[in-house]
């Protein structure tokens, strides 16, 4: 059964808000991983070119670059959660519950500091990650709704929610898994 009408409330917590900002910044580390992948093989042959290259010395560059990958990618992941963990407690408009309604011709959301209404042909685009929906406002600002709430609230939430989306918005700004 399609509903006209959404109704449902999101309350972020931090580890909501730290999943989203690591899918959202996950193809940023995809190219960060392998440009010091690059570098890191580069370097290790250019330190080691007074002699011929041979499979090892090929192969152990390949290695020094795995590593330098993993160690530069924990060193990401690890400061992006404690970047991401103090700004969320920091920001009280994040911790605030927002009643969200959907309907074809607006957005409504609601927080204990105020309302906001917009036609959906003022949203930025959607977009689909792993454990969260998207509705980016701007560029770089979002609503999140994390999909564990909305099916913890509606039968089939996300996929209602990803319906609506759709057929409100035009589809060069919806960017869903099938």
């Amino acid at each position: 059964m399609q509903r006209e009408e959404l109704d449902f409330q999101i309350q972020l917590d931090s580890k909501d808000f730290v999943k989203f900002n690591l899918e959202y910044r996950r193809m940023l580390y995809v190219w960060f991983s392998l440009v010091y992948f690059l570098i890191a093989v580069v370097l290790f042959l250019l330190m080691n070119n007074d002699t011929p290259l041979t499979p090892f010395k090929g192969i152990f560059a390949l290695v020094v670059g795995v590593i330098t990958v993993v160690v530069v990618q924990l060193l990401l992941v690890v400061t992006l959660r404690l970047q991401v963990g103090r700004m969320f407690k920091s920001d009280r408009l994040l911790q605030y519950a927002q009643h969200y309604r959907m309907n074809p011709s607006e957005l409504s959301v609601q927080s204990q500091v105020g309302d906001s209404r917009m036609r959906w042909e003022e949203l930025y685009r959607a977009v689909e990650y792993p454990n969260s929906i998207a509705l980016f406002v701007g560029r770089n600002r979002a609503l999140v709704l994390p999909k564990r709430m909305l099916d913890e609230q509606m039968t089939n939430g996300t996929q209602e929610v990803k319906r609506l989306i759709r057929e409100c918005l035009p589809p060069n700004k919806v960017k869903f898994k099938r």
